[in-house]
């Protein structure tokens, strides 16, 4: 049995059939077609592949608390309003609307944030001694921390994706600016940007 190669690149197998002609000359031909050539790989190569798949392709687990949070609070299209930008760019509703449940209530809230950005710590168990619950988090749900309040404050300890620049796009006030804290990691800082195009340049550069 024998390999060739063709021009594209793939192998092949070949049953190979050895004959004299009628001069006397020992001839081959290939008489027939086994299937491809597949490479072996070895027991080292596959678990060095294994162990990138398991720690380098794959995204972490989505906590569950992420879905608590989300169920709880619910979303919101004011930013006013809004606690947090999610992974999906919908905004978290931290008007504490979700918490009443008369109708008068949830006018007087309307337009508003009367929660802290640290009440997610109820949903979050961790170990730590000091945790910082906002970070915790934002970083392991992609969520960006956002004040609305004339200006648009925001902490980002991800890049925002396509979904949440749309959003952080769309609710900036037409005389604010992006005041931005972010921690993206290792690289810590902060700056303003007057437009959506230089806050989005500045955090690619990052």
């Amino acid at each position: 049995m024998i390999r060739r190669k063709t021009i594209n690149g793939n192998e092949y197998y070949y049953e190979q059939k050895s004959y004299r002609d009628k001069n006397g000359k020992v001839k081959t031909e290939h008489v027939k077609y086994i299937g491809k050539y597949e490479p072996k790989i070895s027991e080292t190569t596959i678990r060095k592949i294994k162990t990138e798949e398991k720690f380098l392709s794959y995204p972490k687990q989505t906590p569950k608390y992420k879905e608590e949070i989300e169920k709880y609070y619910g979303f919101t299209d004011n930013p006013n309003e809004a606690g947090y930008i999610t992974d999906n760019g919908k905004m978290l509703d931290f008007s504490g609307k979700s918490e009443v449940t008369d109708e008068r209530t949830k006018k007087e809230l309307s337009n508003n944030r009367p929660l802290d950005h640290r009440e997610v710590r109820r949903f979050i168990k961790t170990d730590e001694s000091d945790p910082d619950y906002i970070k915790i988090y934002a970083e392991n749900t992609g969520s960006i921390r956002l004040n609305q309040s004339g200006n648009t404050y925001l902490d980002i300890y991800k890049k925002p994706n396509p979904e949440q620049f749309k959003t952080i796009r769309r609710i900036k006030e037409p005389l604010g600016v992006y005041i931005v804290d972010y921690d993206i990691k290792g690289k810590k800082g902060s700056f303003e940007a007057v437009s959506f195009i230089k806050f989005q340049r500045k955090i690619e550069e990052i």
